[in-house]
């Protein structure tokens, strides 16, 4: 059963959301050492439904209230997060990682209490590069600093090398 506070459009059938809710559980069991505090979303191909995948967990995170939850669109090629929260594409993570943009700025509050949305930002013609810089260095540790939970949104494996750089940093993909 979902919460209240969860608006109507974001609301699945209580079988769907109870299967983000154990994929959630299993994420904590597998690391109950050291818990999953930033997670990459990737597949092999456009349209798996990473953004679907990706928003549902934060949501099933976000829900139980007890966590703070960053949902992070690095899906560069065909950002969906704008689109799926109806919150503007930028300022966002590109305009954080060239350097342009300011973090607070660029956090969007979403419907759902407790989780907020970075955005893809601008275009950028090389996204990998970005994410090999300094800057997302400082993002993940101002993200890990303020939410309890960071998920990635990021690009397809096989046509792009961003998810697997981002891979790279985080606890788990």
């Amino acid at each position: 059963v979902q919460p209240a506070t969860i608006p109507p459009r974001f609301r699945v059938p209580d079988d769907v959301a109870e299967e983000f809710i154990k994929l959630k559980t299993n994420l904590a069991i597998g690391r109950a050492q050291k818990p999953l505090r930033v997670i990459v979303v990737t597949s092999a191909k456009h349209a798996d439904g990473t953004s679907t995948v990706a928003s549902n967990l934060a949501i099933a995170y976000a829900a139980d209230g007890s966590h703070r939850v960053l949902l992070i669109d690095a899906a560069f090629h065909r950002p969906a997060l704008h689109r799926i929260f109806r919150i503007p594409r930028d300022p966002g993570l590109t305009d954080l990682l060239v350097g342009s943009g300011d973090f607070e700025e660029s956090l969007k509050p979403s419907p759902i209490p407790d989780l907020s949305v970075l955005p893809a930002g601008r275009p950028y013609g090389n996204p990998t590069r970005l994410l090999e810089g300094d800057r997302l260095a400082q993002l993940l540790a101002f993200a890990r600093e303020r939410f309890d939970v960071a998920i990635f949104d990021a690009s397809p494996i096989l046509p792009y090398s961003d998810a697997r750089v981002l891979a790279t940093k985080a606890d788990g993909t």
